[in-house]
């Protein structure tokens, strides 16, 4: 029974994941469209831009959420033996450390905005992890290009997470 519901778990993690990426999709193809049909003297943020963008951020937070959630569904010692050892990959460590930069959000940004120096200790594990892994990156953005795909928090690349998640799905799915 322990290994029907921990399985469910990952199911359900998966699916949460997914929709939240697509959501999060559609929301950045919204901005991208809004700063296309912007004009000259509308170039700057209007209220509806930063709206747009403040709701295409926190569908990131979910994201973030979800993933987070999934990994350590995929860590549960109940799954069975044939979904048992599954991770998130090379995501794993990246979704994990930028999820507590961005819900501690207040206390880690003035390492990227005022260059304040990250202390010492695992409170600030996560930061020193970014900085010393991704030295011109910032956790706070996200960007398209024809090249990466759609990318947030300057390291996590959408298409990478969710060819991850076909195959657990296609794993989950023959369960």
């Amino acid at each position: 029974m322990d290994s029907l519901v921990a399985r469910e778990d990952v199911r359900h993690r998966l699916w949460a994941l997914r929709a939240s990426i697509e959501r999060y999709l559609l929301l950045q193809k919204a901005q991208m469209a809004s700063i296309r049909a912007g004009t000259p003297e509308s170039a700057g943020y209007t209220r509806d831009r930063k709206r747009l963008n403040s709701e295409a951020d926190s569908q990131i937070e979910a994201v973030l959420t979800n993933a987070n959630n999934l990994r350590r569904a995929l860590g549960s010692k109940r799954l069975p033996a044939s979904v048992a050892g599954q991770s998130l990959g090379n995501l794993d460590e990246p979704i994990r450390h930028v999820r507590n930069i961005r819900e501690h959000w207040d206390e880690n940004r003035p390492f990227w905005s005022d260059g304040v120096a990250i202390p010492a200790g695992q409170k600030y594990a996560s930061a020193r992890w970014f900085k010393a892994n991704f030295p011109h990156k910032t956790p706070w953005g996200s960007s398209w290009s024809n090249v990466e795909g759609s990318v947030i928090c300057g390291i996590i690349q959408l298409e990478g997470l969710l060819k991850v998640l076909e195959q657990l799905e296609r794993l989950i799915g023959q369960e």
